[in-house]
């Protein structure tokens, strides 16, 4: 329980406090400031790395590593690892998530491009969706996106595909569908002969428009 451990050590967090505001007490020397951070930062380093390696047992599932390497690199090493492909059909990040999978060298293995499907026109021509569609529900809208993914799969036959449509800002929001709010969909196809499953969430995310746009992408 983080709770109990966060109470379990006020105590030390009183003591060193200071050393983050506005520095060690007047009393201490300096050798003794240089010492009491370090102490402070390696502390609870450890206990990071202690809390780290106890989610990693409780989701092992899902803990993909605590490495320095990006969300790109991870997703890219695990669709090469497993001989599995991907693509993407984004409206409000512009194609900027598969900017950050192109980043890494050696996407060509598993990454087979992507459908910048900013007008609604696009989505329609070349993604499948219908513009009764649109008419009812919007662009930004659970059906508009997850028929995006479910279109750019079967079109670029991969077996993964994300697609995106949202509210960048700093204008175009409502207040039913306010600047933040981003659908994101999800499609998979893992064998040809498998009907392919689609899911879809709606995140709200803050700040200005190139915020929104990196938040969705992360």
């Amino acid at each position: 329980d983080l709770k109990k451990e966060n109470n379990k050590y006020e105590k030390f967090w009183k003591e060193f406090g200071n050393i983050l505001k506005e520095g060690p007490a007047e009393d201490y020397s300096q050798k003794e400031k240089i010492s009491s951070y370090y102490k402070f930062h390696m502390y609870h380093n450890n206990k990071i790395n202690d809390y780290i390696k106890e989610l990693s047992m409780l989701i092992p599932t899902y803990y993909r590593g605590d490495d320095a390497i990006s969300l790109e690199e991870l997703i890219g090493n695990q669709l090469r690892n497993n001989k599995q492909t991907l693509c993407t059909a984004e409206s409000c990040t512009g194609g900027f998530i598969s900017h950050l999978i192109t980043s890494v060298s050696g996407s060509s293995d598993y990454f087979k491009g992507s459908v910048v499907a900013y007008a609604n026109e696009i989505k329609t021509d070349f993604l499948g969706v219908s513009q009764e569609t649109l008419d009812k529900h919007g662009a930004v809208s659970k059906e508009t996106v997850e028929l995006m993914s479910a279109g750019v799969l079967l079109k670029l036959k991969t077996n993964y595909s994300i697609a995106t449509s949202g509210i960048a800002g700093p204008s175009g929001g409502t207040p039913e569908k306010p600047v933040g709010a981003v659908w994101i969909a999800i499609s998979c196809k893992l064998k040809p002969e498998d009907y392919f499953q689609t899911e879809s969430k709606l995140f709200r995310f803050s700040g200005d428009r190139d915020a929104v746009i990196r938040k969705t992408a992360a």
